[in-house]
């Protein structure tokens, strides 16, 4: 007899079990503001892509670790009247349902004690404190697996209320990712992620709704059924050439229009990122802005996995400056190594793309740098589009691509700097708002923004500039474009 594999639900702690409003009121009462003052800080902070104890940063108390023990003390752990009120009986019918129930979470390793002290009980009860890792790391989810006895990653259900540190790591590991909209994350960030494997208001919607899970994440085409009308951009990685942030790939946009996508762009840990969002045999083209390593480096794991990662037949085309194909044959030792993807040179004008139209246009930068503007192939020129900047030192290069209702997706290496050195040919934030406003853009994400030059404040700079909505290229990012 077959043994049946075991099925998981892995929960995250605070905003999923635990409503933390009680904890972020007794911070304002012990930094003296009003509570409304903070908790609107404390949105701001979330709003504009930071991290939330920026919030102390933001009501300008950095001396905010020094009231912790105190903040603890009179928070006295979790209470039975901080948890949801479907916390308990949900758990409780997961587990009549056959589920093993684990709750791994970034907390002190205290509040493990404490769950349990209110009536909460899994299988796995582990703190990231006690571990020694933190979400997003993918150590974490790591540890998880193996405090779950190491199951299939497909056979856990991870359920959590952020798109950054739940949803798209754990989709990464391989977990079915459950996006949990409540609490500040949830009011906040509206948009589900492509890598959700189900979005829910409550966990007794999961009760209801967890058979939806299972089914499969990609779904073959039946014959003669119509294509998709997504015309879509999701950001694979945005970094610039050198940041440490976990779980953050350089330059890679993947844009889809129907069953069609093509890549802008493949630098560093680009092609580990993608297969979040798309089987790499299944893309159209890539093509590549300059010939920087961070825009172009892993052309090297995509061509390996083209020749030994899968027999299967395979069509993905490279279209890139001059001397891409012999730069990455001279690092690489072998004349013809990126001959697995087909292609050309670029060139000044427009090249099809399938269902994708892309017009490159010289930019401002490194030699042979080119800027793009994508639209549906179908569509008339004037329609909705992305432009993309590459990396670029003068706006008015960008300005000549942008239509009125497109999105810019706009290099502001420089954030809020005010000045950029001219040998570095990047842009500030200031300049990309700029293009943006004065193209009549719809939108403007801004990407590429070095650590030092503060992209949170380069998000919150642009908006005094442009109108219109200004988003940070996070990982995972996805826009309908029109």
């Amino acid at each position: 007899m077959t043994e049946l594999r075991a099925r998981w639900v892995c929960l995250d702690v605070g905003e999923t079990l635990i409503d933390e409003t009680r904890l972020w009121s007794l911070w304002a009462d012990v930094l003296g503001i009003p509570r409304l003052t903070f908790m609107s800080a404390f949105g701001a902070v979330i709003a504009r892509g930071g991290e939330h104890r920026g919030v102390f940063e933001l009501v300008a108390r950095p001396d905010w670790q020094d009231l912790m023990p105190r903040v603890q003390a009179e928070y006295g752990g979790f209470q039975l009247t901080d948890l949801y009120p479907d916390a308990l009986r949900s758990l409780e019918a997961l587990r009549e349902a056959g589920y093993r129930i684990a709750i791994v979470a970034n907390q002190p390793i205290v509040r493990t004690a404490e769950l349990r002290a209110i009536g909460v009980t899994a299988d796995v009860v582990a703190m990231s404190d006690e571990l020694g890792v933190w979400k997003p790391d993918p150590a974490f989810f790591v540890t998880a697996l193996a405090l779950m006895e190491e199951p299939d990653p497909s056979d856990v259900i991870y359920v959590g209320d952020r798109i950054d540190n739940d949803v798209l790591p754990a989709a990464a590991a391989g977990m079915r990712a459950v996006w949990l909209r409540r609490g500040p994350w949830g009011v906040i960030e509206r948009t589900a992620p492509p890598q959700a494997a189900l979005v829910i208001d409550s966990l007794d919607e999961l009760v209801k709704r967890i058979a939806e899970c299972w089914t499969p994440r990609v779904a073959e085409a039946a014959p003669g059924t119509e294509k998709s009308s997504t015309f879509r951009l999701t950001i694979v990685g945005g970094a610039p050439a050198y940041a440490l942030r976990p779980g953050h790939a350089a330059s890679c946009y993947l844009v889809e229009s129907g069953d069609e996508g093509i890549l802008l762009d493949m630098g560093q840990g680009a092609f580990a990122a993608l297969g979040a969002y798309r089987e790499p045999l299944t893309l159209r083209a890539v093509v590549v802005s300059h010939l920087h390593p961070d825009h172009m480096i892993d052309l090297v794991a995509l061509r390996h996995y083209l020749r030994y990662g899968l027999d299967r037949p395979r069509s993905v085309t490279l279209h890139g400056p001059a001397q891409l194909r012999v730069r990455i044959g001279a690092l690489m030792g072998e004349a013809g190594f990126l001959d697995d993807l087909p292609g050309h040179d670029l060139k000044p004008g427009t090249i099809e793309l399938g269902a994708l139209r892309v017009e490159a246009r010289p930019v401002t930068h490194a030699l042979n740098s080119f800027g793009f503007r994508v639209t549906r192939a179908e569509a008339p020129e004037e329609a909705p589009g992305l432009v993309y900047s590459g990396d670029c030192g003068r706006p008015e290069d960008i300005l000549a691509l942008v239509r009125p209702g497109d999105t810019l997706l706009c290099e502001a290496s420089w954030g809020t700097s005010e000045t950029v050195a001219e040998e570095a040919a990047h842009l500030t934030a200031r300049q990309a708002a700029e293009v943006a406003r004065d193209g009549r853009a719809a939108r403007l994400i801004l990407t590429h923004i070095l650590d030092a030059h503060d992209p949170e404040g380069s998000a919150v700079l642009a908006r005094t500039v442009f109108a219109g909505p200004v988003e940070l290229a996070a990982p995972g990012l996805a826009v309908d474009l029109g």
